[in-house]
């Protein structure tokens, strides 16, 4: 936690306390008044009573260096009531936090927390005090101790289980930060909130240290989801992209990703995405790849450029051709017995960005049935759908894909990133 924002916290922490703290000193001549009242709520004794009442006016005026002279002399006597006692360490408490002297306040806090003349219902305030003053002393056993007895008393806050996590991380037990983390996570979200950025941070720093590489991926996944990054996606996509028996056209589905999520691709990428575009038979998409490699300013010079101008030549001629012919090989799909070429032909619409089109034509292949990959069809579908702008249906189609298939992971990305358009 940033120190700026710890100050702010406890500057308030010690607002409460020296509005709790306010002395009622009975001196002699009014001992009949005091036996009208609870007696074991005033101070009686004139030797805490009058150096806590100066300390009390000194405070009044900011002077809360001045102030500890005083209570500390308070302090020094021998015979104190347990109400005496909690009303010096109130005053012993906001002083020290005003002058900065975070352990002696931690101290102080700790002893009323201990008092039996605390009320109940400052238990979570001081609770919370001492989970911030503890984690910027860096005890961080006990401020896991004293963030979880808050967390299990009072209930969730946010600022208090990062700092869980974070003891937890900085004592190297990553394992229980992780769980604090992802229970946080799950506790917000079904609660209808979206949890801070810095839990998922913590949680994919636990998981790495752990050796949970599949940790992490899914801890960046759930994160792009609620804060959206180049750079993250660029790791989730790295992830996706090492997966085993990645076919050509999935590939292209990474590439694809990257590009829209705004991927940083050299000239290798560009001419790799291109011609896994055409071994898929789509030269539109191939064509309109390496354009964007070309206005990027990316491709079309240095020594590549040849054999980049070359690639572009082939993609352009067999993309003029293809889109002329795409109505023809259309008709003849149609007489298929199965819905495999009208779904290769859907997909070709697509690159040519007659979406409308192309759901037409995937969703008759789907309907005609004996597909030799139905769930790929169905992504190309959801995918189709959601560059046509129907946003819904996309959704809907994408998230029919279950289990941890390369297709399921690449649909699960293209929902997150369809939500997000």
């Amino acid at each position: 936690m940033k120190k700026a924002k710890l100050a702010s916290i406890l500057m308030l922490s010690a607002a409460w306390v020296f509005g709790a703290a306010t002395v009622t000193y009975v001196a002699a001549p009014e001992a009949a008044y005091a036996a009208k009242t609870d007696s074991k709520k005033v101070i009686k004794n004139k030797k805490i009573g009058a150096p806590l009442k100066a300390a009390q006016e000194l405070m009044a005026k900011n002077d809360y260096a001045g102030a500890l002279p005083k209570i500390k002399e308070a302090e020094a006597v021998a015979e104190k009531t347990p109400y005496e006692a909690y009303v010096i360490n109130q005053f012993l408490s906001i002083s020290y936090l005003k002058t900065g002297d975070y352990r002696s306040a931690a101290k102080a806090f700790e002893a009323i927390l201990k008092s039996p003349e605390m009320p109940a219902e400052d238990l979570g305030q001081n609770l919370m005090v001492l989970t911030q003053l503890s984690y910027q002393l860096k005890d961080y056993s006990k401020a896991t101790e004293y963030g979880n007895r808050y967390l299990t008393t009072v209930g969730p806050r946010e600022d208090i289980q990062l700092m869980v996590g974070n003891a937890y991380y900085l004592q190297k037990n990553y394992k229980q930060a992780s769980n604090i983390l992802r229970n946080a996570i799950q506790t917000s979200e079904k609660a209808g909130k979206t949890p801070p950025k810095e839990w998922y941070d913590v949680l994919m720093s636990s998981e790495y240290e752990l050796g949970n590489s599949e940790g992490v991926k899914n801890v960046l996944i759930e994160k792009i989801k609620n804060y959206p990054s180049a750079g993250d996606w660029s790791k989730v996509l790295d992830f996706t992209e090492r997966r085993p028996a990645m076919s050509d056209r999935l590939s292209l589905d990474v590439y694809r990703l990257r590009l829209l999520t705004g991927g940083s691709l050299g000239s290798a990428d560009y001419m790799e995405m291109a011609q896994l575009a055409m071994q898929v038979a789509l030269p539109g998409e191939a064509k309109a790849i390496l354009d964007k490699g070309y206005a990027a300013g990316i491709l079309g010079k240095n020594a590549e450029k040849e054999r980049q101008d070359r690639l572009m030549k082939m993609a352009k001629t067999q993309a003029d051709a293809d889109l002329k012919s795409l109505s023809q090989q259309e008709k003849s799909a149609m007489k298929l017995k199965t819905g495999d070429a009208e779904i290769k032909i859907g997909e070709a619409y697509g690159s040519y960005g007659q979406y409308d089109k192309a759901i037409e034509v995937i969703q008759r292949g789907i309907a005609k049935g004996g597909l030799k990959a139905p769930e790929e069809a169905t992504l190309r579908l959801g995918i189709a759908q959601m560059f046509a702008g129907k946003k819904q249906e996309a959704l809907n189609t994408l998230r029919s894909i279950k289990g941890d298939s390369n297709v399921a992971e690449i649909a699960r990305l293209y929902a997150i990133y369809a939500r997000q358009r």
